[in-house]
């Protein structure tokens, strides 16, 4: 079994992989994962724990694994492996305000928020009529919000979907840090992009 943890850019993936890993789940690194650069036009996020959609030599290293993949691998996996996937939600006000502050940070072209909503919006609803559709893959959808404010109910949840004896007061651990405490802000642009 090979468990996917995958849902938009800024929803929360990275922090359920470390609470995976904190409940004594292996987790398939960096080192042995690909990279992505995802693009919402076709997000503007890159994250280097992710696995390209195109390269499917990983599949055998993350069995009994779980690792973070990007939503445009879910449409390409191949019937051969058992999969369960954890889909990361959040709000989309803050996966948005989220992405403008990373390609602000990355120096990276801003995209009109208006048209970086619609992307993402369309790219979710591709996304979950795949996940809800005939194929009928296990899935387990994870709040964000949820996830911070009942990190043990929700470690407990995928736990219990996983099948697996996770140590959820580890995992329940990684969700109360700091880190993971910031909140939602919105996002106020750059006085020159508001002329």
């Amino acid at each position: 079994m090979i468990t996917l943890i995958s849902g938009l850019p800024c929803s929360g993936k990275t922090l359920l992989l470390q609470m995976l890993a904190a409940g004594g789940m292996p987790v398939l690194t960096d080192d042995d994962a690909p990279t992505e650069t995802v693009d919402l036009r076709t997000s503007s996020a890159q994250n280097t724990a992710q696995v390209t959609p195109v390269d499917a030599r990983w599949l055998s290293a993350a069995e009994g694994k779980a690792c973070v993949v990007s939503p445009t691998l879910l449409f390409r996996l191949p019937a051969s492996h058992e999969y369960r996937i954890v889909f990361m939600l959040r709000d989309m006000d803050e996966v948005l305000a989220s992405l403008a502050k990373t390609t602000q940070d990355n120096d990276d072209e801003q995209i009109p928020p208006e048209m970086m909503r619609y992307h993402c919006e369309r790219h979710l609803q591709r996304i979950r009529r795949l996940l809800d559709g005939p194929r009928q893959l296990a899935i387990c959808y994870c709040d964000y919000d949820e996830t911070l404010a009942y990190p043990v109910l929700v470690a407990r949840q995928v736990a219990a979907f996983l099948g697996l004896r996770l140590n959820t007061q580890a995992m329940a651990t990684v969700a109360e840090h700091p880190d993971h405490r910031n909140r939602y802000k919105p996002y106020t642009p750059p006085e020159e992009t508001r002329r």
